[in-house]
């Protein structure tokens, strides 16, 4: 999935949530990282920054995705990028969040 206009300039900061990943247990390779952070951009951004529901993103393997809220965004990003971890999916959130304010 290649950035967007909207997560573009976010992605320049990928070293720095790459560092906040790493600190807080992640074990995901800067490259693979970097991939991952483009579709959470894309799963969560319209709900948790500009409070959007009920938008369609591209999943992993290309078929639409219906997002109805913020709950909805990260389970489904956690599904589709994290292998249904939780707790990866949330390591990934709180890397971007201490670095500027998601929510």
């Amino acid at each position: 999935m290649a950035p967007s206009a909207t997560t573009g300039a976010v992605i320049d900061d990928a070293e720095q949530f790459f560092s906040e990943y790493r600190r807080t247990g992640g074990q995901r390779a800067y490259s693979i990282l970097c991939e991952v952070l483009t579709a959470f951009f894309e799963y969560t951004m319209p709900a948790y920054i500009t409070g959007d529901c009920e938008y369609r993103v591209a999943g992993p393997d290309g078929a639409e995705v219906m997002i109805e809220d913020r709950d909805d965004a990260m389970l489904k990003f956690a599904a589709h990028y994290c292998d249904g971890d939780c707790e990866e999916a949330l390591r990934i959130f709180y890397a971007v969040d201490s670095v500027h304010a998601y929510t």
